[in-house]
């Protein structure tokens, strides 16, 4: 933009209400590409976040995001940098950015810088690492991937302000192409448990569990809010089932049996905040399918 029309623009604003002229510099900005003038209205706009996940020990985890510059410019090149943990990933400069293996190390939080003139940074993704033995296994995840919550002091999980609802298990006839590659059911075992008990965190009522059925409408299946200091690993079978919504998981819950995607369900971790000792980063949870 000429300086001439700087100032014929900037004369046109003196005689303009205040609560207009943020709508004519947006306006102005996106019509003519003046970016040198108004660089705060001219950054990078992300169109899809990167995705928290759920990655099993060993194998790849990808990030994507999806930016581009503001009209007109919408085709003009961009550069990025993913960070981990907010320390710049080496070599880490395209829309994409792929973890070969995922190891223990690689928990943490992962952003990209994407820059224009001038840049702009992403939302946090999470990336959260499963460990499979035999025919169960655990999850580590963050303490901050958590998400804000308040549910009802009258119903399970009782007064938890913490949750985090991004496992989905494998029911026994869900087809090969839609199970999750953490959790996967590949033996058509009938039952799951459950349990947040290890040596991070042991007292009652720090942690709840509630699993429900992954449709619209979720419904709950099962719910356990009173956490335990012995935390059996191998229950009886029989001690416990999907009976209704208070129904205890520390023993085996009945995986639905249908053949799509409702055959998923999705268990939901919840935490007290004021019970979480200072300086733990991080929750791990077990899971054991059963016959």
């Amino acid at each position: 933009m000429k300086l001439k029309d700087r100032l014929k623009f900037f004369l046109t604003l003196r005689g303009t209400p205040r609560t207009t002229v943020p709508a004519l510099v947006a306006t102005l900005v996106l019509v003519t590409g003046c970016c040198s003038l108004f660089p705060s209205l001219c950054k990078p706009i992300i169109i899809q976040q990167p995705q928290s996940q759920v990655a099993l020990l060993g194998t790849p985890a990808t990030f994507t995001v999806v930016a581009q510059h503001p009209p007109p410019n919408t085709n003009a090149p961009l550069t990025y940098q993913w960070t981990f943990n907010g320390v710049n990933i080496a070599g880490a400069t395209s829309d994409s950015y792929t973890i070969p293996a995922v190891a223990l190390t690689d928990l943490g939080v992962y952003r990209v810088v994407v820059s224009g003139s001038p840049s702009t940074i992403s939302d946090a993704a999470y990336l959260s690492v499963a460990t499979v033995t035999g025919n169960g296994g655990s999850v580590q995840t963050l303490v901050a991937a958590f998400i804000n919550t308040n549910t009802p002091s009258s119903s399970c999980p009782h007064s938890f302000d913490r949750f985090y609802p991004y496992y989905f298990f494998n029911g026994p006839n869900v087809p090969e192409s839609l199970r999750t590659p953490a959790f996967a059911n590949s033996t058509g075992m009938t039952r799951l448990q459950v349990d947040t008990c290890n040596s991070q965190n042991n007292a009652p009522n720090v942690t709840a569990v509630r699993i429900v059925q992954n449709n619209i409408q979720a419904k709950v299946l099962a719910c356990d809010d009173n956490g335990s200091t012995t935390c059996t690993v191998f229950p009886s079978p029989s001690s416990h089932s999907n009976a209704d919504a208070n129904s205890s998981i520390t023993g085996w819950f009945n995986l639905p049996t249908e053949t799509d995607t409702r055959g998923l369900v999705r268990v939901i971790i919840y935490f007290k905040s004021s019970s979480i000792p200072t300086g733990q980063t991080s929750l791990t949870f077990n899971w054991t399918y059963h016959n």
